[in-house]
């Protein structure tokens, strides 16, 4: 891998969320191989500097991308677009992250020598979106950095600590549930995430303090690789509590919001933490830490990269051709209508509060009680 130049697109590098994570790790680790790593996004924030600091070229604008790459690692429709209209003689491939945002449409071309996914149902989004072959399509799962986040101490018996540890959910009713219980259990419960208003930059500090954690995707593999118990939650419902003898169909799913079966319910959350084994749990950590490090997710981008490179114009994913000119103007067209469905959200929501605080208002103010 010495030498090879790879730049990334992202929708964002605005916080800790799972792409900005992955791309953290993942490009950390090429830069310790020899590569030479950059990534174009336009909407920077906090994160940005912690990429700096590590040596990672980082742009707003692709215009402004001042060495070649050999190869291009797109996510995120938009910003993908636009990479690929800065270098179109540069093979790319393409990850989806997301099963249904839709950041995560897949950009169809030729310069796109790959589709890769992050799990089974991004692989399923791709096949049903796109028409691929399902022989066409990877997964490269998420890795964790297991020299960030070192082993804890054995799990006691009986849970005495938890943490909800959630990442961009759109509402709370899930941290709700998690209070409503552990405070029925006994259990402290604590919070943190950007859903709990209490964004975190160091997980790996904290996790190895508690011994069940609720969480799901990058949030749950973070947690069981330091060897807390996990039960899957979010927005959507409550998974499952994290066992050895469904690691492989957990994993699969990327331990995410498609495994999030049952309803919000205090009953559903209970009858999890009971499956509360310390044992199995450390059984769980052993198999995260022997297959899940990011070393195994760099080994897989690294074969995938060289085999793009080689490929010339050999298009082995047979898929329609669409010119790029159009797929941008698609892309901007759909960011145009996000922003205004956004604008009308917030419109709506400010006419409702509008009405609340006049009817809060005229009820409040004293009546008139004198006599004509």
């Amino acid at each position: 891998m010495s030498g090879r130049r790879i730049i990334f697109s992202n929708y964002g590098l605005t916080g800790r969320y799972g792409t900005e994570c992955f791309l953290r790790d993942v490009t950390s680790r090429l830069q310790q191989r020899g590569a030479h790593c950059g990534i174009f996004s336009p909407r920077l924030g906090p994160f940005t500097e912690e990429f700096r600091a590590a040596g990672i070229s980082v742009w707003d604008d692709p215009g402004r991308i001042d060495w070649e790459p050999d190869v291009l690692h797109c996510h995120h429709i938009s910003e993908a677009v636009r990479l690929l209209q800065r270098f179109p003689d540069t093979p790319g491939i393409f990850m989806v992250h997301e099963p249904w945002l839709w950041q995560g449409l897949a950009p169809i071309t030729p310069q796109i020598r790959r589709y890769i996914a992050v799990d089974q149902l991004c692989r399923e989004r791709l096949i049903r979106d796109c028409n691929f072959r399902e022989d066409t399509i990877q997964i490269i799962a998420n890795g964790v950095d297991l020299e960030r986040f070192q082993s804890r101490t054995p799990l006691p018996a009986k849970p005495k600590r938890a943490l909800i540890f959630t990442s961009n959910d759109a509402h709370n009713e899930h941290l709700i549930l998690a209070r409503k219980v552990c405070l029925t259990l006994g259990i402290h419960l604590d919070e943190v995430g950007h859903a709990a208003g209490k964004a975190v930059e160091h997980p790996e500090k904290i996790l190895p303090q508690y011994d069940l954690v609720f969480a799901k995707a990058r949030c749950a593999l973070e947690a069981l690789s330091v060897g807390c118990a996990v039960v899957l939650i979010g927005a959507g419902g409550v998974g499952e509590m994290v066992s050895i003898n469904r690691f492989d169909h957990l994993r699969a799913m990327n331990f995410g919001m498609g495994l999030l079966h049952f309803p919000l319910t205090e009953e559903a959350l209970h009858a999890q933490i009971e499956r509360y084994d310390s044992k199995d749990a450390a059984l769980v950590t052993r198999r995260i830490r022997e297959t899940c490090g990011v070393d195994h997710t760099v080994a897989a981008l690294e074969e995938l990269y060289a085999e793009v490179i080689g490929t010339g114009n050999d298009d082995t994913t047979t898929h329609p051709v669409v010119d790029l000119r159009t797929a941008s103007h698609i892309s901007e067209q759909l960011t145009a209508l996000i922003l205004h469905l956004e604008l009308e959200r917030k419109k709506s929501r400010y006419r409702r509060f509008k009405s609340w605080f006049k009817s809060v208002v005229s009820s409040s103010r004293p009546r008139n009680n004198r006599r004509s």
